[in-house]
């Protein structure tokens, strides 16, 4: 057993005595590579430094893992030629639009058509541009699609539209947008707001995939919640225009931004993100419609309290893995927030894998 992290190794010993299983945190894909080709059962624990959307996970072999899908005596960093067919392999990554609602929704596509489909939904205040490397990736054995959110990234808003930017809508144009294109959702990455779309996708049956992944995004009330988490709920007590005015000014500015990203991170991690999603998405938010749109949401964030209860009852009596990745130095959520939802599992559900370094 390998662990690293005092808190992760507190919360693990309270809960391994309920509910033991394999604990294992690895360093880099390779190790874990060396792992599955093992055939490891339980939970692979490999803690993320941090759970912000500016950095860059390489997923290759968790998708595969998760999806159930890939071949899992292939591990893909141990021979030279093994990496070159892979890299031959890649397929070239599509922007594109469709009107959907009203919308004209951006959205990268790669991979074969005919491969198995996932979903990867963003998180705030990103945008699919945080997916590219994984991408790339990926697309030389899965078919991946991306959609900017409403109101982010290059998904265009029409100000003459008369459109209610709430999570629940937001889920409404999603379902309208994979029936437009015709997918079979096989997998889906849930990240933050994303997730929160993707909770809703998923309790409302629109989609039906055989992996869950989710990263860095709460579901129980209270439970690994921080300050700022707490803060999230407070304003949702406090007058409507007192809190829309108070978010418009500290929380939609370019500094705030910037931290959503970096968050309270040590430099030699915070140096680590790359600056190009953070300039995006500071450019595209504060846009006047865009800022509007947003506040909308952050207003809205209630309903995901409320949807709770829903998407607990789904993960407890779900019949697919769900891998969650998660950050420790998170500035919403501690570690406990993903390890409360390992828990509630019931003893015969299929693997689940909390993956964190």
């Amino acid at each position: 057993m390998f662990c690293s992290g005092a808190e992760t190794r507190r919360l693990f010993a309270r809960e391994n005595r309920r509910n033991p299983f394999l604990l294992l945190t690895v360093s880099d894909l390779a190790s874990f590579a060396l792992v599955l080709g093992l055939g490891f059962a339980g939970l692979i624990l490999l803690h993320l430094r941090t759970g912000t959307s500016g950095q860059p996970i390489s997923t290759l072999l968790i998708v595969a893992i998760a999806t159930r899908l890939a071949d899992h005596k292939r591990i893909m960093f141990s021979q030279p030629d093994t990496i070159s067919a892979h890299l031959c392999c890649m397929q070239q990554t599509t922007h594109q639009y469709t009107s959907v609602d009203g919308l004209n929704l951006f959205y990268r596509e790669t991979g074969p058509a005919d491969a198995p489909s996932v979903l990867l939904l963003h998180g705030s205040p990103s945008s699919s541009f945080q997916y590219r490397y994984m991408l790339a990736d990926l697309s030389d054995r899965w078919h991946l699609i991306a959609p900017d959110l409403p109101p982010f990234g290059f998904t265009q808003l029409d100000p003459n539209l008369q459109y209610c930017f709430t999570f629940d809508n937001l889920a409404k144009t999603l379902g309208r947008f994979i029936e437009k294109m015709r997918l079979d959702i096989s997998a889906v990455y849930l990240h933050d707001y994303g997730a929160q779309v993707g909770f809703r996708l998923l309790t409302s049956r629109i989609i039906h995939p055989t992996a869950i992944i989710i990263q860095n995004s709460e579901a129980y009330h209270g439970i690994g919640w921080r300050a700022p988490m707490w803060g999230v709920e407070k304003r949702l007590s406090n007058s409507r225009e007192e809190a829309r005015s108070r978010l418009r000014h500290t929380f939609l500015s370019e500094e705030s931004i910037r931290k959503e990203f970096v968050e309270e991170l040590p430099s030699e991690i915070a140096r680590r993100i790359d600056p190009a999603p953070i300039e995006l998405g500071w450019n595209k938010i504060k846009e006047p419609i865009r800022t509007e749109a947003m506040l909308d949401l952050l207003m809205d964030y209630g309903s995901n309290l409320e949807h709770y209860p829903k998407i607990q009852a789904l993960l407890r009596t779900n019949a697919c893995p769900v891998l969650l990745l998660w950050g420790e130095l998170d500035q919403y959520l501690t570690p406990e927030a993903a390890l409360s939802r390992a828990f509630q599992l019931p003893t015969n559900s299929p693997r689940l894998f909390v993956i964190m370094y």
